[in-house]
């Protein structure tokens, strides 16, 4: 059951340095999902949590509500 448990905790910190697109199938890689389904569930997830084009941007230039987001989605990333 745990492994099936997303967390986001109040103040996520992430690695800045990476995309929303590279965060999100980074934990998809821990999750074991293949490199084809990590891609297709990381551009669902930020379709669903509103980040359109800026998925490209490394996530020190997003704002807190953008990052909160993009915390949602590594919460959903193993369903």
């Amino acid at each position: 059951m745990r492994r099936r448990i997303g967390y986001l905790p109040e103040h996520p910190y992430f690695y800045d340095h990476l995309t929303a697109e590279e965060l999100l199938q980074y934990f998809g890689a821990l999750f074991g999902y293949a490199p084809a389904e990590r891609r297709r569930r990381a551009s669902a997830l930020l379709d669903e949590v509103g980040i359109g084009a800026e998925r490209r941007l490394q996530l020190r230039r997003f704002s807190k509500g953008m990052v909160q987001r993009v915390g949602i989605a590594q919460a959903l990333i193993n369903e």
